[in-house]
């Protein structure tokens, strides 16, 4: 994937980059029918109205699988051929990611399938981290997601100020998740408009590791359902 100057301008001044229409259609298809076998009991693909939460916690899942709430998780997609091949493996994302951070990952990290069901009051805030080992995420759409629809939603520019937070020692990388949830100091790191990722099924969107984010409350009738990636480096960047 050729990136314009003005593309990887965008990414490193506001922490982000969307790419439409860029998940084979196949391996999408391929995908969803792994993760709906991981589905809550009681939810029954063809039928919308049954997937309303809240969901017991770990109700009826297997290893790898979370319900909790509003939230349906499949983290056994590193385990298929179709998971890896969606994001990890395909040539053209992981050329990008380079380009983003000027250097070659050395682990591409499927995170899994990530739902939020209807009806879901969002989730605060936060980022994943902090990490001293930084990483470019991506989230790709499996299904079209519009707005307030639980979608990924992230602060431009909060990346910048995160970093500085870090390296002056104020947000710790030895104790990550003693900051995670930290909305104080997350709240400091906000400039700009939250933006939200909306789009159909195929489109990416490459983020910062340092990006302060969240997902929206769910207001439609369908899962947000979407595949997260990081392509992991060696050191600290900016």
């Amino acid at each position: 994937m050729v990136l314009t100057q003005g593309e990887i301008y965008q990414f490193h001044e506001q922490g982000y980059l969307i790419k439409r229409d860029i998940l084979d259609k196949g391996l999408i298809k391929k995908c969803l029918d792994h993760y709906w076998k991981s589905a809550p009991e009681g939810f029954h693909r063809d039928d919308p109205s049954t997937w309303r939460g809240m969901i017991s916690k770990n109700s009826s899942t297997s290893e790898n699988v979370e319900h909790d709430g509003y939230s349906w998780k499949d983290f056994n997609l590193k385990n298929t051929r179709e998971g890896c091949q969606l994001i990890a493996e395909n040539t053209e994302i992981r050329e990008a990611a380079e380009t983003l951070m000027n250097g070659v990952p050395k682990q591409a990290w499927i995170r899994g399938i990530f739902g939020v069901l209807p009806g879901s009051p969002g989730r605060g805030i936060h980022i994943d981290g902090p990490r001293s080992e930084p990483f470019v995420g991506v989230v790709g759409l499996l299904e079209s997601v519009g707005e307030d629809a639980g979608g990924f939603t992230f602060h431009p520019k909060s990346h910048h100020r995160v970093s500085e937070l870090i390296a002056s020692g104020i947000i710790s990388v030895k104790e990550p998740r003693k900051d995670l949830y930290n909305r104080q100091k997350w709240e400091d790191a906000l400039t700009e408009a939250p933006v939200q990722f909306t789009g159909t099924a195929g489109d990416i969107v490459f983020w910062h590791y340092n990006l302060v984010h969240q997902y929206t409350k769910n207001e439609s009738n369908q899962i947000r359902i979407a595949m997260f990636s990081d392509f992991k480096y060696e050191d600290d960047r900016s």
